[in-house]
Formats: C-alpha cells, sequence, structure tokens
C-alpha cells in the first residue's frame, strides 16, 4: 500500500518513528494515547485507593474500550460503580463480565449488594445461596444479604432462617447486625430494633442504609420529625457519591416523612424540585401527584400520576392513586378501570381491592364486590376494614351466610382472632330468625 498523500511518513504500518516531531510525542502522551492498558488499569487501582471513584471509571471505559472482553477492567468497573453509588451500572458489568466467562464467585459480595441495591430481591437470593464454599466472614455477609433480600420480599420467615443459618460465624459484622435490626422491624419488636440501631451508629453512621433504616423505624412509630432528620442524614451521605441518583432516591423518603408529619409545604416544595430536576423520572412525577392528592389538588394529582401511567401502564401504586383521584373528581367508571388495573398487575393488592369492592358496591354489584374482596380475604390481608366491606356485600347480596363462612375459615386459622368474633356477632342478627337447637351443628 501506497503512503496517502499529504500525510507524509504515513504507512500501512503506522507512523515512521524518525518522522514523529518531538512535539507530537509529548501531545500524544498528554492524551493518554500512549498509554497501556496494563498502566491504566495500575492507574484506576490508585484512584480506588483515593476514593476518586469517577478518575477510575474513566480508566476502565478506557481499557475496555480497547479490549471489550477484558474481565478484570469490566469486573473492576462494577465494583467501583457501586462504590460511586451507582447499582444499577454495577449490575449491567457484573453480569456481562459472567456472559463473558468470568467466575461470579470472585465478586459474588459486591454483586449481590449491587442487585439488592437495586431492588432484584429473587436475584440477590439466587446469587448468595449459590456460594460455595467460603469463609466464617463471608458467610455471615451472604446470610446477612440473604435476610435482607427476604425482607424486601416481606419474607420475615425467611429472614430468620437465613439469619440463623450463620449464627455464631460472623455476629459482629455490621451487615449481620443491620440485618438483625431490619427482622426486628419487620417482626414489630420496635424498641429491640431501636436499641440494635443506637449501638451501630458509631460503625455505621457514615452508611447510607444505616439512616435509611433509622427513618424507616421513625415512621412505622410515628415519628416523622425524627424520620425527616434520619433522612436528611442519609442524603448527606449519598451526596458524598459521585453519582447522585441514590440520593434523588432518597428524596422520595423524605417526602413521605414530611407528609406523615402535615407539612404539606416542605412534601411539595422537595417534590416539584425532583420534577424540575428530572421531569420524565416516574418518581417526582408520583410524588407530586401524592401531595397534590393529599392537598385535595385532584387534577393536578390525576393529570402527573397519568404521566407515570403513560410509561408503566401497569404500575400498582400509580394506578391506586389515578383511581383514588378519579373517584374523588366523580369518575366512577374511570376510577373502577385504574383499581381493576392494580389488582391485575398485583393481585395481592389488597387497598387496591377494597377500593375496587366499594366502587361496585355503590353500583349495586355486591357480587362482584365479594369476589374482589375474598382473594385478599384468603391471602390473610385481613383488617377491620375489610371484614367490615365483606359483611355489608354479603348482607347487601341477601347471603349473609357468605361473610360468616369467611369469618369461620379465619378463625379456623386463627382461633383468637377477636375481630373475625366480632364481625361474625355483627353479621348473624341480619339473618332471617330461625329456632335451632344449642346443640344444632348450625348453632
Amino acid at each position: 500500500m501506497t503512503d496517502r498523500p499529504g500525510l507524509t511518513g504515513y504507512t500501512s504500518t503506522g507512523w515512521r518513528g524518525r518522522w514523529i516531531p518531538a512535539s507530537m510525542l509529548v501531545l500524544l502522551a498528554a492524551c493518554g494515547l500512549g498509554v497501556d492498558d496494563a498502566e491504566r488499569l495500575a492507574r484506576a487501582e490508585r484512584f480506588h485507593a483515593e476514593g476518586n471513584y469517577q478518575a477510575e471509571i474513566i480508566e476502565l471505559k478506557n481499557v475496555l474500550k480497547n479490549d471489550p472482553v477484558n474481565l478484570e477492567a469490566r469486573v473492576r468497573l462494577g465494583q467501583s460503580s457501586l462504590a460511586a453509588g451507582d447499582p444499577a451500572s454495577a449490575v449491567k458489568e457484573f453480569r456481562r463480565a459472567v456472559e463473558l466467562g468470568a467466575n461470579a464467585g470472585d465478586f459474588r459480595l459486591d454483586y449481590v449488594d449491587a442487585l439488592l441495591a437495586v431492588g432484584d430481591a429473587n436475584g440477590a437470593l439466587e446469587l448468595a445461596r449459590g456460594a460455595g464454599e467460603v469463609d466464617a466472614a463471608q458467610a455471615a455477609r451472604l446470610g446477612a444479604a440473604e435476610a435482607e433480600a427476604h425482607l424486601l420480599l416481606d419474607d420475615p420467615g425467611g429472614a430468620r432462617a437465613a439469619l440463623d443459618a450463620v449464627a455464631g460465624s460472623g455476629d459482629a459484622a455490621v451487615e449481620v447486625r443491620m440485618a438483625h435490626a431490619g427482622l426486628a422491624m419487620a417482626e414489630g419488636r420496635v424498641a429491640e430494633a431501636r436499641a440494635m440501631l443506637a449501638e451501630m451508629e458509631s460503625e455505621a453512621g457514615d452508611q447510607v442504609r444505616y439512616w435509611e433504616r433509622r427513618a424507616s423505624l421513625a415512621l412505622r412509630v410515628g415519628e416523622p420529625t425524627a424520620a425527616i432528620a434520619a433522612y436528611d442524614r442519609a442524603i448527606a451521605e449519598a451526596s458524598r457519591l459521585t453519582f447522585g441518583m441514590q440520593a434523588f432516591l432518597l428524596q422520595a423518603g423524605l417526602v413521605d416523612a414530611y407528609l406523615a408529619d402535615g407539612d404539606t409545604e416542605n412534601a411539595r416544595a422537595r417534590a416539584e424540585a425532583m420534577l424540575e430536576a428530572a421531569p420524565e423520572h416516574p418518581l417526582p412525577n408520583f410524588l407530586v401527584a401524592r401531595v397534590a392528592y393529599q392537598t385535595g389538588d385532584m387534577p393536578r394529582a390525576l393529570s402527573r400520576v397519568q404521566a407515570v401511567l403513560a410509561d408503566h401502564p401497569g404500575s400498582s401504586p400509580a394506578n391506586v392513586l389515578a383511581g383514588a383521584a378519579a373517584l374523588q373528581l366523580g369518575q366512577t367508571a374511570q376510577a373502577e378501570a385504574y383499581f381493576q388495573a392494580a389488582v391485575d398487575s398485583d393481585p395481592g393488592n389488597a387497598a387496591a381491592r377494597k377500593l375496587l369492592a366499594q366502587i361496585r358496591m355503590q353500583q349495586g354489584a355486591a357480587n362482584d364486590a365479594i369476589e374482589a374482596l375474598v382473594p385478599a380475604f384468603e391471602q390473610g390481608a385481613v383488617d377491620p376494614e375489610l371484614l367490615g366491606l365483606v359483611g355489608a356485600a354479603s348482607v347487601q347480596a341477601g347471603d349473609p351466610d357468605e361473610a360468616i363462612a369467611l369469618y369461620r375459615r379465619l378463625l379456623e386459622r386463627d382461633p383468637g382472632n377477636s375481630e373475625a368474633v366480632s364481625y361474625t356477632h355483627l353479621t348473624l342478627p341480619t339473618i332471617p330468625f330461625e329456632c335451632r337447637s344449642r346443640w344444632s351443628p348450625s348453632h
């Protein structure tokens, strides 16, 4: 191949060294074009040790640009992304590394942490359970991660089993103690959870998850002011990370805390600021809708939550909120459609089922109301409101025996349930009087 016209000194094999001016060599070095991948990896490691994750990520991405199948760079990019507060990118890089042949066991703990951070509890469980022979410290951390995954799935029994399986192998680890505090919260042992978290503050006070758990506990026990303070601290810790997504997402908890405290002005200000920063993101749209609903601005509530549903039509919480706003605006048919969509996407959503049943009762469709309520009853989502709705719908349908049969089934599962007994007695007087022996089977 001949030299290209106008590019004297260039051949198919590259620049002839003797033709490169010294100034060009300096320029190439300054641009990093003369740096090989080994040097980039070494620099990335130094940046990681310094906590300069953004610079580390740039170096690793440059390595992968030259060599997309470099497994070391791919895994380290996942780890640096996680450390920088971008778990979604971490999951992507870890998954790609495994697809290219990397052994997930070499970075299992980081991979599990990233999956938990993005809410993939099932993925985290599968990966944590797949560990082979590991030392006691790793076993303890994996057990804690498995417990956290069960808590995300609202399965405290599974969380307890996971922690029991690693008891004694690393109980002092912060991750294990954090999981025990989460389990205590899930089981209603509030004082114990509070004591556990208080003892951990000196060790875990710089962790976002620690303050997020403190905030959740405060909200659960009706202390919104403490929750606001804890969320503020969590956001401050998250703001130290290279990427701001975690701090952005924590704003949602802070809005919840303001609403629980009755501070709708601050809740609105936070939600609207989030919407201004990310107008297409579903979270701020949903939060603005929630605040608008709570302050009685139903048109804005409906319009913002409809923006969420435009891209996420299967979102059960968004459909419930849209249905509630539509109902307040007198749009009963539209509200029913939203509640039905919520039930279709999340059959275990008891709130959506109760709202759907109330609309059907208003329409005189009592049997359809019962049909909507029975699955919630069978799933154990029983509260006085559900019991009352079942009884009212059964009476409206002219068949109170249906409600009494459901109450009896509940009593068979939970003989000490006083609410079921009370609602049975409330429903019994609606049955036409019939003289029966006290010894008859139906007495």
